[in-house]
C-alpha cells in the first residue's frame, strides 16, 4: 500500500501516491490508499471515520482508493488514474466495500478494463456490499468495463458524468449498474457504453450521444 489506515480514524489529504505496483503482475494487491476496519460483515460496533480528499493517485495495481469494513469514508476531490497493470487483473479506481459507507463526490476518475479470460469486470467506482452510500458529482472517464457499479442497498447516485472511450473488452460495457435494492439514480449522464444503464429507470438520467471524449 501507499497509505493505509488500519482501524484508525483521521484524514488522508493532499498526497501524491504514485506507482504502487509490481509491474506486469496479476497479484491482488497494490492499493494506493487503503482504509480498513474490522468487522467486514456490515455491522458497525466501532466505526472509524476517514476523510480522503485532494489526493492524486496514479499507476496503482489493484485499487486506487479502497475503504472496507466498519468505516465511514468521505472520498472527495481526488484525481484518480487507471491501474498500471489493468490488463493483468480486474482493477478498480475507487471501492467502498464489505460494510463500508460514506460519500464519493467531486472526484475525477479514470476507469479500468479487464482483458483476461476469467469472468470479472474492472471498474471506475465499485460499491460492493456497501449500503447507504452517496455517489455524486463525479467525472468518470477512460475506458471502463463498468463506470459505476452499484452493488449495495439504499444508495444515492446523483449527477455523475460517466463517459467511455476506446475499444471494448471481453467482459461487458455498462455505464451505471443498479444491482442492489432501494438505490436511487437521478440526473446522471452516460456516454459511450454499450449498455448505458442496467437496472436503472426514471430519475431523469440521460444518455449523451456523440464522440466519446472526456472534457
Amino acid at each position: 500500500r501507499g497509505i493505509m489506515f488500519d482501524g484508525a480514524s483521521g484524514s488522508i489529504t493532499l498526497n501524491a501516491v504514485l506507482n504502487i505496483n509490481q509491474g506486469a503482475s496479476g497479484c491482488q494487491e497494490g492499493n494506493a490508499i487503503e482504509v480498513r476496519n474490522a468487522p467486514f460483515d456490515g455491522t458497525h460496533p466501532a466505526t472509524k471515520v476517514v476523510e480522503i480528499a485532494h489526493n492524486q493517485v496514479f499507476n496503482y495495481q489493484k485499487t486506487g482508493i479502497v475503504a472496507n469494513g466498519d468505516v465511514t469514508a468521505d472520498i472527495q476531490h481526488n484525481q484518480i488514474g487507471s491501474s498500471a497493470t489493468q490488463a493483468k487483473l480486474a482493477a478498480d479506481s475507487i471501492q467502498l466495500g464489505f460494510g463500508a459507507t460514506g460519500t464519493v463526490m467531486h472526484n475525477n476518475v479514470d476507469g479500468n478494463q479487464w482483458l483476461g479470460t476469467s469472468n470479472y469486470v474492472a471498474t471506475a467506482v465499485l460499491i460492493y456490499l456497501a449500503d447507504n452510500v452517496t455517489v455524486s458529482k463525479n467525472n468518470v472517464g477512460g475506458n471502463s468495463d463498468v463506470g459505476v457499479y452499484g452493488y449495495g442497498n439504499n444508495g444515492t447516485y446523483d449527477n455523475n458524468r460517466v463517459f467511455d472511450e476506446g475499444a471494448d473488452g471481453p467482459h461487458g460495457d455498462w455505464g451505471m449498474g443498479n444491482w442492489g435494492e432501494g438505490n436511487v439514480f437521478t440526473n446522471n449522464k452516460v456516454r459511450g457504453f454499450d449498455v448505458p444503464y442496467d437496472g436503472v429507470s426514471g430519475g431523469k438520467n440521460k444518455v449523451i450521444p456523440g464522440p466519446q471524449n472526456f472534457d
